[in-house]
């Protein structure tokens, strides 16, 4: 079944890059490749189910189900309700595991490129890592190409190279910015969709802005480049306006509302002081919380001075007496 889907979904994805009329179907194309493994890992736990009772007796009888989660009164006069329960029996049969690989390959060989590839033959001068993506990476070069910047002594093994991770006769694609002494390269790979060890491509020129304000509608954004140019140099949020329909008590009403969907902040890496760079966060995850006090110098710590005390109660006082017979027994 996937050696037939995978490459028509390629295929097809492809003819909406070569022709902007058949965009639509190259879209349902990528759709329907991102859900065949997508649907593979949904938390089946949170599914539901929605029933809708008329009269307070049989509400009531609904409300003590065990797995009664949300009631919703629609006609009050009527006593008519929408009641949400838990599903009594969730039979788990998804292949989780197809999802599961395909993503984290999808990010090893993300990594692959970076470090086998990218900064083999391109010097860090010549070359910032913008953002990266389970499938995309976005990068500002020195050149106006990627083979422009490649170590001059390195020509010849990168050209042997590129075949490996792009396909044959195809140039990696550049998306110009605003900036005129930048210029981005942009490299897609599909995990579920093209073979191991390729790159896919667009071969032509994109002229949309790709951005994302968690939160906004993205059409609301009149003029995404100067927003997110202020929040970079002011360091402050930047807030937009959101507009929609809610249904609430059985009536349709419009709203609006001003929410934040330009943070500044990052949470991923510690930002340098020129506001580009970034550096890994200086920080140890530990499961086991760690009883020692805070001293001048972090790495250097003194046992006698550092090692808090802890009171035993009377199971850990019998603990340690039979340990401590338990070796005594066996040094003798």
């Amino acid at each position: 079944m996937f050696q037939r889907f995978r490459p028509r979904c390629q295929r097809q994805s492809t003819t909406g890059d070569a022709d902007p009329d058949k965009a639509v179907i190259a879209e349902t194309s990528k759709l329907h490749g991102n859900s065949a493994y997508g649907g593979t890992i949904m938390d089946q736990k949170k599914f539901q189910s929605v029933t809708y009772v008329q009269g307070e007796g049989k509400v009531m009888v609904e409300v003590n189900n065990p797995q009664f989660k949300n009631l919703t009164t629609l006609l009050q006069q009527d006593e008519y309700f929408e009641v949400e329960k838990s599903k009594e029996k969730l039979d788990i049969k998804l292949l989780i595991q197809v999802g599961y690989f395909i993503l984290q390959y999808g990010k090893l060989r993300m990594l692959e490129f970076y470090y086998d590839f990218t900064d083999v033959f391109v010097d860090r001068s010549d070359l910032q890592y913008c953002e990266m993506d389970t499938d995309s990476a976005y990068m500002a070069l020195s050149g106006p190409d990627l083979a422009s910047v490649i170590r001059q002594h390195m020509r010849d093994t990168y050209q042997r190279a590129l075949t490996g991770w792009c396909r044959d006769n195809v140039e990696l694609e550049l998306v110009k910015t605003t900036s005129k002494t930048m210029t981005a390269s942009k490299l897609l790979r599909r995990a579920k969709k093209l073979p191991v060890k390729r790159l896919a491509h667009r071969p032509r020129l994109v002229r949309e802005v790709k951005l994302s304000s968690k939160g906004i509608t993205k059409r609301r954004v009149k003029a995404p480049m100067t927003t997110f140019r202020r929040v970079l140099s002011t360091q402050r949020l930047g807030s937009g306006t959101l507009k929609g329909f809610r249904a609430r008590n059985n009536v349709i009403s419009t709203y609006q509302q001003s929410r934040n969907g330009f943070s500044y902040f990052y949470c991923k890496r510690r930002v340098m002081a020129d506001g580009v760079s970034t550096v890994p966060l200086d920080l140890e995850m530990c499961p086991i919380p760690m009883g020692i006090a805070k001293s001048k110098t972090p790495m250097e710590v003194d046992e006698p001075e550092t090692v808090m005390e802890v009171e035993l109660d009377v199971n850990d006082r019998y603990l340690i007496h039979h340990l401590e017979t338990n070796f005594e027994s066996d040094s003798e």
